[in-house]
């Protein structure tokens, strides 16, 4: 998801928020990166623990603990899926719930591979039908057509698209 590649970067945090949840410590950073072929603005999400999770690879792990990219942290959807039912503001997100949205209980989660601008978490959840979540890496001013018009056409009643349980907005 990272476009400069082979590029040295300059990077610039511009925000970002941090909640904890369960046994972790979620922090998404917004970070700037000024290229010469362009500016992007990236999300950063990542997930401290203090003990290490089976199965997934840590970014790194020093004598604070262990730090994971955290769409592959099942915490870290149960968290976003929360925020987005309560419509939390923490720091630069807010969360919007879909009017009738569903509530979910995640019961684990597994990121998709092969994505290139954002990653998608599959969630099985317990009522059974498995939630999809969206985690934008590269962002963009103004509304981003795949939230708003997914959540329009949910909010109409259709049955043609998947139900949206809501999203995460920022300034």
């Amino acid at each position: 998801w990272y476009r400069s590649k082979g590029s040295t970067p300059r990077l610039e945090r511009r925000g970002g928020w941090a909640l904890a949840s369960g046994d972790a410590l979620i922090e998404t950073y917004y970070v700037l990166d000024r290229q010469a072929r362009g500016t992007t603005l990236y999300q950063v999400p990542l997930t401290r623990r203090n003990e290490p999770l089976e199965s997934v690879a840590a970014l790194w792990h020093d004598d604070a603990g262990y730090t994971y990219d955290a769409p592959r942290d099942p915490e870290y959807a149960r968290a976003i899926l929360g925020m987005l039912e309560a419509e939390t503001v923490i720091g630069d997100a807010r969360g919007h719930r879909q009017p009738g949205a569903r509530h979910v209980g995640i019961t684990t989660s597994a990121v998709l591979t092969g994505e290139q601008s954002n990653t998608s978490i599959i969630c099985a959840v317990e009522d059974g039908r498995p939630v999809i979540l969206k985690v934008f890496r590269a962002l963009h001013s103004g509304d981003n057509p795949d939230v708003v018009v997914q959540y329009a056409i949910s909010a109409a009643g259709s049955a043609l698209v998947p139900a949206s349980l809501g999203f995460l907005s920022g300034e």
